[in-house]
This record gives structure tokens, C-alpha cells and sequence, in this order.
């Protein structure tokens, strides 16, 4: 999943995740601030920095992948290009959700006081602010937290990975 901070990724993630439980698939969140938390600390938000950060998690992704465990991935992974990178890495069943809420939205929701602090300048490269966000341009699914909930978001991207692990299999 991809979108701004404060776009809804880790929480229809999570609410995917009991979903996904429920029906007896088992799958893990890799989550931005997790990585960054961990395997990625040190790392800051410059694009290059941003770009290991995105290989890091589809590293991940691809071995957990490759042993039938779903992967929920969600970074800001902020570029066209970066996107790309992960999608090779993942392959087919890479699949992109673009998580669309407006900036305004975003920084309404800012329980962390980010985007008041890049605003600041107290933060450098935060993405939206001082930083390119590029909309994907082709996601395989979009959604609105604005006009659906975390639990109807996490609903359609269920029946999407239901489609394709019984469409591949």
C-alpha cells in the first residue's frame, strides 16, 4: 500500500489482517515505522534513503511470498520509480493499493505532529510537504478512506487477494 503519512495505510492493513486471519490466510504487516524502527534505522527521508528503505521491505515481502505468506506492505514509497524497484523485486503477486486521501486530510489526522513540524522545518524531506509525492499512475486498486471505512477498504482489497490466489492457483 501506498499513499501519504496519514493516509490509512496501517490501519486498513491491520483491519486486513484480522480479515485475512479470519479466513484462515496467514499473512504479515511489514509497516514503514516498523522498519524504520529495526532493519532500517539510521535511515533518514531522502529519496535515496526512502528508496532502501521501500528494497528492504520487498526483500521481505519476496521471501515471505515465496513460503504462501501474504505480505502487507505499507511504506509511502514516494516515486514511480521506487514502486517499480519493489514490484521486480516481488513480482507477479506484487500488487499495488494506492491509498488516495488528500493531503489536507492527512495532516487533520497527524496524531504524530509531523506535517506540523515539516511545515516548521523542524523535519527536512517530509514527502508532501518538501518532498515529491507521485500518484501512481496505474494502481491495481485505489481507495478513499474518505469515502469508505478502514474495514470497507480492507473488504475490497480481501476479495482482490482472494481473486488472485484462486485465479494462480
Amino acid at each position: 500500500m501506498t499513499g501519504l503519512s496519514g493516509s490509512g495505510k496501517t490501519t486498513i492493513a491491520t483491519a486486513l489482517k484480522e480479515i485475512l486471519h479470519e479466513n484462515r490466510f496467514f499473512c504479515v504487516i511489514i509497516d514503514g515505522d516498523d522498519l524504520r524502527q529495526g532493519v532500517s534505522v539510521g535511515l533518514s527521508f531522502t529519496l535515496q534513503d526512502r528508496a532502501e528503505n521501500a528494497f528492504r521491505a520487498a526483500q521481505f515481502a519476496k521471501i515471505l511470498v515465496n513460503n504462501n505468506v501474504i505480505a502487507l506492505v505499507t511504506l509511502i514509497s514516494p516515486t514511480h520509480i521506487i514502486r517499480k524497484m519493489a514490484h521486480d523485486i516481488v513480482g507477479d503477486a506484487f500488487h499495488l493499493v494506492y491509498v488516495n486521501t488528500p493531503i489536507a486530510v492527512c495532516e487533520d489526522r497527524d496524531v504524530k505532529g509531523l506535517y506540523s513540524k515539516a511545515r516548521a522545518g523542524l523535519i527536512k524531506d517530509f514527502t508532501g510537504i518538501d518532498s515529491p509525492f507521485e500518484k501512481p499512475l496505474l494502481p491495481e486498486t485505489m481507495i478513499s478512506t474518505q469515502e469508505e471505512t478502514p474495514k470497507e477498504c480492507a473488504e475490497l482489497i480481501y476479495k482482490r487477494i482472494y481473486s488472485y490466489i484462486y485465479e494462480n492457483n
